[in-house]
């Protein structure tokens, strides 16, 4: 409510799509070759995103776990 005495309510919906690197909803080989670029390095604020295995290093654990996932996508909201 306005008064501040209630929250309204509103649907959210969230999508997360494991091996989508550039945020595009879709896993294809864009993905792959942005995470080939910075193989090899320690993730940062710049690069998480391709860090798919959360193991604090780009390397080829995540390329192969985005190319096992390339073709997948959201659906449209």
């Amino acid at each position: 409510a306005a008064d501040g005495s209630e929250a309204d309510l509103a649907p959210v919906t969230l999508g997360v799509l494991i091996g989508d690197v550039d945020g595009n909803a879709r896993v294809s080989g864009t993905d792959v070759y942005l995470l080939r670029l910075v193989t090899g390095s320690y993730t940062n604020p710049g690069n998480f995103r391709r860090d798919v295995d959360l193991s604090g290093t780009l390397d080829g654990s995540d390329v192969y776990q985005v190319r096992l996932r390339s073709g997948n996508y959201l659906p449209e909201p």
